[in-house]
């Protein structure tokens, strides 16, 4: 009996050693990790879509400028573009040898005044 009584106590008195699964630390810290990753990523993310709208605005407006010229070239209406032209030369240098050409230098701005598209064209 004495035998039985120290097996049972020595079976229920044994520490237990199972150490598989994960504490309630690392849980709070593995998510704490991971939300700081993910605020990051969304701000990179919402940082690169303002850039992207604001390079699409921008373009829109240059096209709105380059879009006047090329009608107030083909004598189209200009549209909402503000054109304005002077006249000049225009020198272009390859190594020793240098070519003057005459025409008109066009200026195209959007109508907010934000962008300026300029153009070079010779007279025929």
């Amino acid at each position: 009996m004495k035998r039985l009584i120290l097996k049972l106590k020595s079976k229920f008195s044994a520490p237990i050693n199972n150490c598989s699964g994960m504490t309630l630390v690392e849980i709070i810290v593995s998510m704490a990790l991971l939300s700081i990753v993910l605020i990051l990523a969304a701000n990179m993310f919402l940082t690169g879509m303002s850039i992207l709208a604001a390079s699409t605005k921008k373009s829109q407006k240059s096209l709105q400028a380059a879009g006047g010229i090329e009608n107030k070239a083909g004598g189209a209406a200009i549209g909402s573009a503000v054109i304005s032209s002077s006249t000049g030369n225009f020198t272009l240098v390859f190594g020793s040898s240098s070519y003057t050409v005459s025409g008109s230098y066009v200026t195209g701005t959007d109508s907010d005044g934000d962008v300026r598209y300029k153009s070079f064209q010779p007279t025929p």
